[in-house]
């Protein structure tokens, strides 16, 4: 497989953002009726694309992709929010795994949080 620009020629997806929301759908809907929960893994073996370009396609590899993007990320947070809402300890596990991470924290980047507080005089406590 050859790449250019990026992802493999294999994720160049041959359909629509609106095909490819449906063929998401349509996999969602596979696993309520077999009673399976949704991983990413499963997405991509759904969808026909390896998680590694899954997981360009995310990072933003190209603006050509942002269309598609925003589909697996919609599908992404679905199953996260699945994710977080099980309670057994293998969903702690995979809820870590670098698949399900969004954004910078996909490149491996992490995810940093910048708070300042305004209007405070010196010594005043912040949370009073």
């Amino acid at each position: 497989m050859s790449k250019r620009g990026g992802i493999t020629r294999k994720a160049r997806f041959e359909c629509t953002p609106s095909e490819l929301a449906h063929k998401v759908e349509r996999y969602f809907s596979d696993c309520e009726e077999n009673s399976r929960k949704p991983t990413a893994p499963g997405l991509c073996v759904a969808l026909g694309i390896s998680v590694s370009d899954f997981r360009k396609v995310l990072a933003g590899a190209s603006p050509r992709y942002l269309p598609y993007a925003r589909v697996l990320e919609a599908a992404q947070l679905r199953i996260i929010d699945d994710i977080e809402q099980r309670t057994d300890s293998m969903s702690v596990s995979r809820a870590k795994l670098p698949v399900y991470s969004i954004g910078n924290e996909a490149k491996g980047g992490g995810v940093s949080v910048k708070i300042e507080l305004r209007g405070m005089k010196k010594g005043e406590e912040p949370f009073k």
